[in-house]
């Protein structure tokens, strides 16, 4: 009897463990661009986030403007806490500028959006051209750490203005004036 409960117990111990480490393999967090924003009227990007726990968040989006490499100037553009109900697609996250104005939005599935508009003097100086560089490829989005999710970018006049991969080892570039965005993403008790 004795033979019989501790091989129980053993066959117990071992399908926790499995499940236990498959549960840790499938609930990597991810941030993926959104396929239908073909708007020529702005230059911006959706995203939306996968895999997300339920619980509560802390969402924070910010910009920090650069010259030549240098930190010029930092914006806070939206700071939310969200409830996540399930781990669908639930999240999604939208960036737009048109006419200066940088239109910033979360929005979760069954939850009213919230949006901010922000008139940023950085998009007054892009006489030669502006260049959004974003996440082309799915990515592993790390809470508590800050990640950019767009790049605005804009060159002296007669300059090439170059973009940026987000996709890999980002860094700021050789640009007169970028406007980075981040996403940083808390997971609160």
């Amino acid at each position: 009897m004795k033979k019989l409960y501790l091989l129980l117990s053993m066959l117990i111990f071992t399908t926790l463990l499995i499940g236990c480490s498959n549960a840790n393999l499938n609930t990597k967090v991810t941030i993926n661009k959104e396929s239908k924003n073909e708007s020529v009227l702005d230059v911006g990007v959706d995203y939306h986030i996968d895999s997300l726990e339920k619980a509560k968040y802390d969402i924070q989006i910010y910009a920090k403007q650069y010259n030549y490499g240098k930190l010029k100037e930092s914006h806070d553009l939206l700071q939310i806490q969200s409830m996540i109900k399930n781990k669908t697609r639930d999240l999604s996250i939208g960036l737009h500028e048109s006419d200066g104005n940088l239109q910033v939005n979360i929005t979760q599935v069954g939850v009213e959006d919230s949006s901010l508009g922000f008139l940023l003097d950085f998009f007054n100086k892009s006489e030669n051209g502006l260049a959004l560089s974003i996440l082309d490829n799915k990515k592993d989005l790390e809470l508590n750490k800050e990640l950019p999710i767009a790049v605005y970018s804009i060159n002296k006049k007669g300059a090439t203005t170059e973009g940026v991969n987000l996709d890999k080892d980002f860094k700021i570039g050789k640009n007169e004036n970028v406007l980075v965005i981040y996403l940083k993403m808390n997971k609160l008790k």
